[in-house]
């Protein structure tokens, strides 16, 4: 055995030489390797065991690269964007250079996609344990010119990153970090955490938490691998529970969560205090997130053009010696279903009070937000797989005193979309609901289908396939009121084929496609031959089928 002579200092400094001597360590940064080689003392006392440690410690904070260095790989991408290469092509050949980058190479756009879907367009992001990461900006939703600002423990990465700057249109700091030993206390709109969660935690107990408690951020992105870079699953054993810990008494919660092949991804926002708490604050007092343009003045957006609301317009939806109340409401908006000029009064009145807006798809959502210039403090995504969870959240929200909008992609919330069970939480929690009525496609339907509508029934989507759905065929066939049905386009001649068998091709009938929009569609007559009218078409947008009712049994009985 090689066991030192010499002091624990003198064996750490020893540990720190040799694994900066090796070539593949060099250009790390030397307060991170200095910190785990005096672990590695505290540890052994033999020289050959503290080096093993600290090499395998550090293997599992810097990852494999598979051919050159980190460094090497964003100079020659950069150098390539720069002669005329497309940045995507560059970036993934760049990225397959590192093992825990070249992962995701598959998949870097619809997992950027759905990034952006949980935080927008941000001006500002810090990337964590960056790696090759941010050679992924092609497929980012990035501000012009936003601040975009590296950290790593290789040194040589850190000087090569800012070079990013120079062929995209962002402004790229980097700086070598350890991220175990000094914990980094920065604010930005993002926190890209990507597979540094379970790497830190083996480092030192609690890391991970010490990590996301120091960053003040409107958004967190955290990913986490579910096997190793040899191969080897269950890695991560439960990434849900990692994660879990990682939070807890931090102030941040997970709100969405997805996964990309072998790479789980959350979504975290801050719970109290935080970035979002203080800019709820900042926009109540700044005048401009109130501004209404003159009235008359058509709003441009990528939506469309919508009519400016005047200010005595808004407050018709709200009387002026109506006041907020004490604690925070939830409110189920409706919101357009085709023309974005639909927006109700009151609808805008309540997206204007609202400091979080729950949205279906955010994408959407925030299109109609900015038609109307409206910017709520937070943007979370809420939908039918997480509203059980999200429930929790949204009741801490309102306990704060915060005003709390729900929206789904069109329409009225609860009919075939989100809603109904965060406003149970809410109800059963003593919280307060309310509503701000608007659009939906279920009764403009029924008053385009021209059949009667003094008695009618909503059935929504029926099921895809099996039991349930001939059983609930059944249920529409023997219906006598007129009822009102959803469909997908891929699965409307299904549909109408499937209605045919269960009731007959003479049932009155409508099919309506595109309501309130430019090119809105109507097809009437017998069920059977709004089939045959529809097949020609193909079939796109929204579809909505209203039924007419099974007639009465008296009337079949005479016309037998």
């Amino acid at each position: 055995m090689a066991r030192s002579s010499g002091t624990q200092a003198d064996l750490a400094a020893e540990v720190a030489r040799q694994v900066l001597a090796a070539a593949k360590y060099r250009n790390l940064d030397p307060a991170f390797v200095d910190r785990l080689a005096q672990e590695a003392a505290q540890r052994f006392r033999d020289r050959n065991q503290a080096v093993k440690y600290a090499k395998r410690k550090l293997h599992q904070a810097f990852g494999a690269f598979l051919t050159g260095t980190p460094a090497r790989a964003v100079s020659d991408c950069v150098a390539k964007i720069a002669a005329g290469a497309d940045p995507r092509e560059a970036g993934r050949e760049a990225m397959r250079a590192h093992a825990s980058s070249a992962e995701r190479v598959d998949w870097l756009e619809p997992f950027y996609e759905r990034v952006a879907e949980w935080c927008g367009t941000p001006s500002s992001v810090i990337d964590l344990a960056c790696g090759l990461n941010p050679l992924a900006m092609p497929w980012m939703a990035l501000a012009p010119d936003a601040d975009y600002a590296c950290y790593d423990v290789d040194r040589t990465l850190a000087e090569a990153l800012p070079g990013l700057g120079t062929v995209f249109p962002v402004r790229v700091s980097a700086a070598a970090a350890d991220l175990v030993g000094a914990p980094l206390s920065a604010q930005a709109d993002v926190a890209l955490v990507l597979k540094t969660l379970t790497t830190v935690e083996q480092q030192r107990a609690g890391a991970a938490q010490r990590l996301i408690a120091a960053l003040d951020c409107r958004h967190i992105v955290v990913s986490l691998p579910r096997r190793s870079l040899s191969g080897k699953r269950n890695y991560a054993d439960d990434a849900d529970a990692i994660v879990r810990r990682a939070i807890e008494g931090t102030g941040y919660a997970v709100v969405d969560e997805a996964a990309f092949g072998d790479e789980a991804l959350y979504h975290l926002v801050p719970v109290t205090g935080g970035t979002a708490r203080t800019a709820t604050a900042q926009g109540a007092a700044n005048p401009a997130a109130e501004e209404t343009p003159a009235e008359g003045a058509p709003t441009q957006s990528a939506g469309g053009t919508v009519p400016a609301r005047s200010a005595d317009a808004t407050n018709t939806a709200q009387p002026a010696d109506e006041t907020d109340p004490a604690g925070g409401v939830l409110t189920l908006v409706g919101t357009p279903i085709g023309n974005l000029g639909d927006l109700t009064d009151g609808a805008l009145a309540a997206l204007r009070r609202a400091d979080v807006v729950c949205a279906e798809d955010t994408r959407r959502t925030r299109k109609l937000l900015s038609a109307y210039d409206l910017h709520p403090a937070q943007l979370v995504s809420v939908r039918k797989h997480n509203e059980e969870r999200s429930g929790a959240w949204v009741m801490a929200r309102l306990r704060e005193g915060r005003q709390v909008a729900m929206v789904s992609d069109a329409g009225m919330p609860m009919l075939s979309d989100p809603g109904e069970r965060l406003a149970r939480h809410v109800l059963d929690a003593g919280g307060e609901l309310r509503v701000a009525p608007g659009p939906d496609a279920a009764t403009t339907a029924l008053m385009l289908s021209g059949l009667p509508a003094a008695r009618w029934c909503f059935e929504g989507f029926l099921p895809a396939k099996g039991g349930e759905r001939t059983r609930r065929l059944a249920a529409v066939a023997a219906e006598r009121r007129t009822t009102v049905l959803f469909e997908a386009p891929h699965r409307l001649l299904r549909t109408l084929d499937d209605l045919v068998s269960a009731v007959g091709g003479e049932r009155p009938a409508a099919v309506l496609n595109d309501l309130t929009k430019l090119y809105e569609r109507a097809w009437r007559g017998s069920l059977g031959q709004v089939r045959d009218a529809v097949a020609g078409q193909e079939p796109r947008g929204e579809f909505v089928i209203v039924l007419g009712g099974a007639p009465e049994r008296s009337a079949v009985t005479a016309a037998g």
